[in-house]
């Protein structure tokens, strides 16, 4: 789905990269580090025809010079009266790619763009979308398998070698009018959740990364407490000494959570994801009148406090959702940078770090 530019000057981080390698890249794209965007659409369904308002935006990570936008939204349309609504929120290997180097980007870029802007072009996609009784986890799984086949041909991704391999948190709506339902595929951390014109607020996917973020949290705020200095000091240089146990901790956390039978379902081509049944599905009717939202975690890690439950965190956030005019200049996105900027140590934020941010709102009537 296009969606319009925002005014924003990345010049400076232009790549000039050759077009003739046998694995897709194209230059950073202003249109998809930054936008922002709303529009109208109808889903024909006979009786059960339906009207939607859909607003999008992304934007890297506030107050980081020069940083790419990880995070990719994903709008298209999945065959008669069925619309799939994703964000891809990208992961990058714990092992430097080979053959991303010359391009100056990680993996986490690479495959989050990847995903949204080249697989709705693929066969694959086509083929779906010729199925009627296809859900999101179907979609999910379809584009797992196409990863394998495009990330193999990225020299320096083996999939003998999980560290070299990069992923995605992501999570899938197919809003299917015919058949008057919403299916949702997710996995990781990313989130979607429904609010109903009575106000209630459903949470549709399970934050499957938290148990291994609070380690690594707990880690650094030891650290910490032992160097008598804050947390964001000990995560703010990557190469000094002070940082190295949580390097270690990360590397070994990513082997034992990517993919394993009790680990982190990512969307990065490996069959394990299958394999172990690591996506988390759901079903729900389609409610008239409701509210879908769907986020990448830098856009809800602003509202996260200590002694927050998930549900206190998503309530704190569809408050501001319902303020905001969601793809209308950036205007949920701009309140997630004043929440960020009245913390800059990020005392409050215990991720200890701000994110890159996706958010996409389906209004259905």
């Amino acid at each position: 789905m296009g969606l319009a530019q925002e005014t924003v000057n990345l010049q400076e981080i232009y790549i000039s990269p050759p077009f003739d390698r046998d694995f897709w890249f194209e230059q950073p794209d202003p249109e998809v580090l930054i936008q922002s965007e709303t529009s109208k659409l109808h889903l024909p369904g006979g009786e059960n025809g339906i009207d939607l308002d859909i607003g999008i935006e992304t934007a890297p990570a506030y107050g980081i010079e020069g940083r790419f936008n990880e995070d990719c939204p994903m709008v298209i349309p999945m065959g008669e009266g069925r619309l799939l609504v994703a964000v891809h929120d990208g992961a990058s290997s714990r092992k430097p790619i080979e053959g991303l180097i010359p391009f100056g980007v990680k993996g986490a870029y690479y495959v989050s763009h990847l995903a949204s802007l080249h697989f709705p072009d693929s066969t694959e996609c086509q083929e779906l979308s010729h199925d009627p009784d296809i859900t999101a986890g179907d979609v999910m799984r379809k584009v797992n398998r196409w990863l394998k086949k495009e990330l193999s041909k990225v020299p320096g991704v083996d999939y003998n070698d999980v560290l070299s391999v990069p992923g995605m948190s992501a999570t899938y709506a197919l809003i299917d009018a015919p058949k008057n339902k919403i299916t949702i595929a997710h996995v990781a951390d990313t989130v979607a959740c429904i609010e109903t014109p009575d106000g209630n607020i459903q949470i549709l996917t399970k934050d499957q990364n938290c148990m291994y973020d609070d380690e690594t949290i707990a880690l650094v705020e030891q650290i910490a407490r032992d160097n008598n200095c804050n947390p964001c000091d000990v995560v703010k240089d990557k190469g000094a000494d002070i940082y190295a146990p949580v390097k270690k901790q990360l590397a070994e956390s990513f082997e034992k959570k990517i993919n394993t039978p009790d680990g982190c379902g990512i969307l990065n081509g490996q069959p394990e994801l299958e394999i172990n049944n690591l996506i988390y599905e759901k079903e729900i009717q389609i409610t008239p009148y409701s509210i879908l939202v769907i986020a990448s975690d830098g856009e809800t890690d602003p509202y996260q406090g200590r002694g927050l439950c998930e549900e206190d965190v998503i309530r704190s956030f569809m408050q501001d959702v319902r303020r905001c005019n969601i793809g209308s200049d950036l205007e949920m996105t701009s309140r997630n940078s004043q929440i960020l900027s009245e913390d800059p140590q990020l005392i409050k934020h215990p991720r200890l770090r701000n994110d890159d941010r996706t958010i996409i709102q389906v209004r259905i009537s």
